[in-house]
């Protein structure tokens, strides 16, 4: 059995011990979590080890971390906890200057293992890249993780006779190189706004419609440390998270929890978000779902305008729920879209995700 470890615990918990596929013992690995990834350079590492898997590689703690472990012969596996990167984020990865080390601006692990091939490409001609999928999708194969309607609705406190709009939360900022130089945009008022729009429909249309949303996990975290330096959960998200009330309720995240978004998309009656890896769940699902960019959303780069209806206006928004309401909503999604869907972006969901990665990590080691 070849000895590994995995160097992220929260993923670790929503991403992979979640899925019932992740079985590498089965393959002839044994992968074990460690939970202190930053501190690997003062205590030490045990000689048995051969590899890790991370899923995070840009801050410096974890440059550092690992790059102790390669100069000790470990081979270093990186599985990025997001199946898509692009435009400004590209940028980021590749360019940004909190991420220097030695004279690049990103670690270079031995080998991506990449969710699809539009990840895979970003890495082209900078790293050997293996398009494997990820396990967070494998959660949807296994029927015995789905709770039921009822069991939901009673889980979650919510209202039997309300349809679910499901608001994806976001962080209400976005990197952006501006001029040059590294910078956040200050995306509040939109997303507040796209939460405007959402009560004001189901107020008007009481007792009809439930708004949900999420709380996002750094907005969740900044906010109960009490950091709250760029609003992380502020305006009506923090109303709602407060006071929910029958037409509209905030959940707040779970830190070692991946199921509450999962459970909250299959049981919704439509999705709205933006630049959300959620939205490609949503779209697996074949649920009615909107791409709302707003206001300053509209200067930053996102896939989704290709893969889903998007809206660019607080007008357009308001019609699409109406559409929705008189059950008029086209979700403009074929069979043909989803087929490249899942090649592309999240290549195969078919529970072999870790047969895939073991694969990989052995023939490395030969």
């Amino acid at each position: 059995m070849i000895q590994g470890l995995f160097l992220d615990p929260r993923i670790w918990k929503i991403d992979y011990i979640a899925s019932s596929y992740w079985e590498p013992n089965k393959y002839g690995l044994n992968v074990d979590l460690y939970p202190d990834a930053f501190n690997i350079p003062k205590i030490g590492i045990d000689a048995k080890y051969k590899f890790v898997i991370c899923s995070e590689i840009w801050e410096k703690p974890m440059q550092n971390a690992l790059q102790y472990l390669r100069d000790r012969g470990l081979k270093i596996f990186f599985a990025a906890r997001e199946p898509i990167k692009h435009g400004d984020l590209i940028d980021a990865m590749f360019s940004y200057e909190h991420f220097n080390m030695n004279g690049r601006y990103y670690f270079a692990p031995d080998v991506v293992l990449a969710a699809g091939k539009k990840y895979a490409d970003l890495w082209k001609d900078k790293i050997k890249t293996v398009i494997t999928g990820y396990p967070r999708w494998d959660w949807y194969l296994d029927s015995s993780k789905h709770m039921g309607r009822d069991k939901f609705f009673t889980k979650y406190g919510l209202e039997r006779n309300r349809k679910i709009i499901f608001f994806i939360s976001y962080p209400p900022y976005h990197y952006k190189k501006i001029d040059g130089k590294d910078n956040f945009v200050d995306l509040f008022e939109e997303h507040d706004k796209t939460l405007s729009i959402l009560e004001q429909f189901a107020i008007k249309y009481e007792p009809m419609y439930q708004i949900i949303s999420k709380i996002h996990p750094a907005a969740m975290k900044c906010y109960l440390k009490g950091t709250d330096k760029r609003k992380e959960v502020a305006g009506l998200l923090k109303k709602y998270y407060n006071s929910p009330t029958k037409y509209c309720k905030v959940i707040g995240d779970v830190r070692d929890n991946g199921t509450i978004s999962k459970d909250l998309l299959m049981h919704s009656d439509m999705v709205i978000g933006y630049n959300s890896t959620m939205l490609l769940e949503a779209m697996l699902l074949n649920k009615p779902l909107v791409n709302v960019i707003l206001g300053k959303c509209q200067n930053i780069s996102t896939p989704y305008d290709e893969l889903s209806e998007t809206i660019y206006t607080e007008e357009q928004l308001k019609m699409s729920l109406d559409k929705f309401k008189s059950g008029l909503y086209d979700n403009h999604k074929t069979d043909i879209d989803s087929m490249k869907l899942v090649e592309d972006y999240i290549y195969k969901v078919d529970g072999k995700c870790c047969e895939r990665m073991c694969a990989v990590i052995k023939e490395e080691l030969k």
